[in-house]
């Protein structure tokens, strides 16, 4: 569905490409600046954005961060360690130790090497219970069927009028 309007003519004109890319070049460099003066920076998804799906795009601001000039290292332990220290539980997850949660991504080569490692993804670990690539792919394909069974739903879904305004009534609630 994604790839779909990607590649469909979505209405973004050229202009708006280029100030895309101009500000994807700032946001690298105000990386690499707040690094260098010491700030504590971590990775996390800021959804709903056309450009942003959530838990692919970690993976891309894995390489955002090492683009900017942090080391893999740095860009891993912005995702892991130093995410578990801001949300005030540090030692609950990010770190691999016993009496830890027991949540790791296996992959197959070292994300130390090339981050991009870290999207090659042989299985996951979520609090002890392991999930092979082939579980979490369908998983994956579930989620995308209900996800478009919604947008089916709600786009057949007839508007009705609540206190002057037009509302859908579907599958997932009220949306105004």
């Amino acid at each position: 569905m994604l790839r779909e309007w990607w590649n469909s003519d979505n209405g973004y004109s050229s202009e708006e490409w280029a100030d895309k890319r101009r500000g994807d070049t700032l946001r690298l460099k105000l990386t690499k600046a707040l690094h260098d003066a010491g700030a504590r920076l971590l990775i996390g998804t800021e959804a709903p954005h056309p450009f942003v799906v959530p838990g692919f795009s970690t993976h891309e601001e894995l390489s955002n961060f090492v683009e900017a000039g942090l080391s893999p290292y740095e860009a891993l332990r912005a995702s892991t360690v130093d995410a578990a220290g801001f949300l005030g539980v540090p030692g609950d997850f990010g770190v691999i130790k016993l009496g830890a949660r027991a949540d790791l991504v296996l992959a197959e080569a070292n994300p130390l090497d090339n981050v991009k490692n870290a999207s090659r993804i042989v299985g996951v670990m979520v609090r002890g219970l392991w999930l092979p690539k082939e579980a979490l792919q369908r998983r994956r394909y579930a989620a995308l069927a209900t996800a478009k069974s919604n947008v089916a739903k709600n786009a057949m879904a007839k508007p009705k009028v609540a206190h002057g305004r037009v509302c859908l009534i579907g599958s997932q609630g009220r949306q105004e």
